[in-house]
């Protein structure tokens, strides 16, 4: 199985100025995401099992 975690960020200000070369603030913070895969034999597309 495998898993990983993405911690949040808090973008204070900057967040569309760094496109344009400026600097910006930002930091992270402890709340994330987990995500987990494992293997399965089955297939489901939009909640319909095929």
């Amino acid at each position: 199985m495998a898993r990983a975690f993405a911690p949040g960020k808090c973008i204070l200000f900057g967040e569309h100025a760094v496109v344009f070369g400026h600097p910006a603030v930002a930091v992270a913070v402890d709340q994330g995401v987990t995500v987990s895969l494992r293997e399965s034999d089955n297939w489901k597309l939009g909640g319909v099992l095929f």
